[in-house]
């Protein structure tokens, strides 16, 4: 997707309609949870009931939705600082290390459950897992 509300409406329908549904997902960022949010709304299911969502970026909007987004929350602050100080080091020709992880935190709202093992039959996991490879399948040949 592009990062916007509207592409994750639409990469979540494309899944809906293909039969895909499962029962969490996890967002690349807060914009495209609620496009994902409104288009399992849409295609008759629950969000944290039938599909648990969780975002990432806790943006200041991400409280407000409905139901309010269980988010993933990066300190931009820190990120911003680690970029800059890892900029200057390159331009002072020092050796700068591969990746840095920054630390993250769950913002926990409305938008996650547990999913509902009472229900989940042996054969209804074996479905889901095989739609998995499916779709995992459709990726890695770029369908």
């Amino acid at each position: 997707g592009d990062w916007s509300a509207m592409s994750g409406f639409q990469q979540t329908m494309q899944m809906l309609n293909e039969g895909i549904v499962p029962t969490a997902m996890l967002v690349a960022n807060d914009q495209m949870a609620l496009g994902a949010m409104r288009a399992i709304t849409e295609s008759g299911l629950r969000v944290g009931a039938d599909i648990s969502v969780v975002g990432y970026d806790d943006t200041e909007d991400s409280s407000c939705y409905i139901p309010p987004l269980t988010t993933i929350k990066q300190d931009f602050r820190l990120l911003g600082q680690t970029s800059v100080d890892r900029l200057l080091q390159l331009s002072q020709g020092q050796a700068v290390k591969g990746n840095q992880l920054l630390p993250v935190s769950l913002v926990k709202r409305k938008t996650t459950l547990a999913p509902n093992t009472q229900t989940a039959s042996p054969r209804a996991l074996a479905d889901s897992l095989m739609q998995l490879a499916r779709q995992v399948s459709r990726l890695e040949s770029g369908q």
